[in-house]
Parts: C-alpha cells; structure tokens; sequence
C-alpha cells in the first residue's frame, strides 16, 4: 500500500522568522504549496496587501532554503490535484487557511498548525482569561 503524502499549505507574503519556524515545525511535509495569486484574488483584503511579494519570488527563496521536496504555487487546477491524490494536509491556524480549507479542501481532515504569522482577526478578537504570577 502506498504511503499517504504530507503537505504544507500556507500565504507567505513575506518570509520572515514565523514562517522559518513553521517549517521547522513540519519536517514530514515533502511539499509546501504557496497560496497563488488567482486564489489571492478571491481575498480582496489581501490583494490590498503592499507588502506582499509575489509568489513566485517567495517560491524562488525557499527553493534555496532546501527544507522541502518540492515548492509549489497553489492555484485552482492543483487544488483539484491534491483533491484527487488525498495527501495528509496542515495549513496555518488563521482566518485565511479556514476560508480556503473550506473552499478547496471540505472533506479533508486538516490538521492546522497554531503558530504567529501574521494579524489573525479571529485569535486578536478571542476573549482569554488573565492569568497572573504575582498578586499587590
């Protein structure tokens, strides 16, 4: 039987620490997808975005970094390739991996990894208790 494949999804408008660390953290993905402009598109938020590279170019750095098997563009036609092969997917906890999970991947199981990357509206408005170490 042939071993289900590992992949790491994910928008990376620029690379900084957050998402070295996050490839870090997925040594068994052999494939990260970057999300590509025509789903980019789907998002006017993100087309807003000034400091946003284009894909290719951030494609082009990791390639260099040597962490992955492959580096790809996520777009509308390779969605529907990863549907047909049903890799084991993680994508970033965030608002943006939620919408496109439930767009292009609804009866997948993701496992979504919680890690800062960028401004996420539903973990900034979340109410989380104080907790304290020292009382006056």
């Amino acid at each position: 039987m042939k071993k289900q494949k590992n992949i790491l999804i994910s928008y990376i408008p620029v690379l900084h620490d957050g998402y070295w660390k996050l490839f870090q953290q997925s040594p068994r993905a052999s494939t990260l997808y970057i999300v590509g402009e025509n789903i980019i598109r789907d998002f006017p938020e993100l087309r807003k975005d000034i400091r946003r590279l284009d894909p290719h170019l951030i494609q082009r750095a990791i390639i260099g970094w040597d962490l992955f098997q492959n580096v790809e563009i996520l777009h509308e036609l390779t969605a529907h390739h990863i549907r047909k092969t049903r890799p084991c997917i993680t994508m970033t906890q965030d608002d943006l991996s939620t919408e496109i999970a439930k767009k292009y991947f609804p009866d997948f199981s993701i496992t979504y990894q919680s890690t800062f990357l960028r401004w996420d509206k539903k973990r900034s408005m979340a109410l989380k208790d104080i907790h304290y170490d020292t009382r006056m």
